[in-house]
């Protein structure tokens, strides 16, 4: 295993574009593979295959507008064609408050970039 900065600066670039409500670059973002899995913070929100991750996610953006994401404090590590990467962020409610969450991802590199096959958002809770 070594240290993957690469998918550190992929992690913000896609906060970036969540805030943007850039449809395009999570468009590329996320691998068209019938596998990849998005798990979202609501127990409604389970998206499996690339196409509809994108076409759901891509409506949210576009429905609700971007979300900004704060405080991010991201791990990235990568073993051959196979990264992934862990944080703790916040993200920032239209009335300025802020959501801790917590998420994992998993990337591929594959065609010469990186592309993300698997994501699991989460909010932390008490045991």
């Amino acid at each position: 295993m070594e240290l993957a900065p690469e998918l550190i600066q992929l992690l913000q670039a896609y906060y970036a574009a969540s805030a943007r409500g850039d449809t395009q670059f999570l468009s590329q973002l996320i691998a068209r593979d019938p596998g990849a899995l998005v798990i979202g913070t609501d127990p409604s929100e389970w998206w499996s295959g690339g196409d509809a991750i994108v076409q759901t996610w891509s409506a949210a953006w576009q429905t609700r507008g971007g979300l900004t994401v704060s405080d991010s404090q991201p791990q990235a590590h990568r073993a051959g064609s196979i990264g992934w990467v862990a944080d703790r962020a916040k993200f920032v409610l239209p009335n300025g408050k802020t959501m801790p969450f917590r998420l994992t991802a998993v990337f591929e590199y594959t065609d010469r970039r990186w592309q993300m096959v698997q994501a699991h958002f989460s909010f932390g809770v008490p045991d």
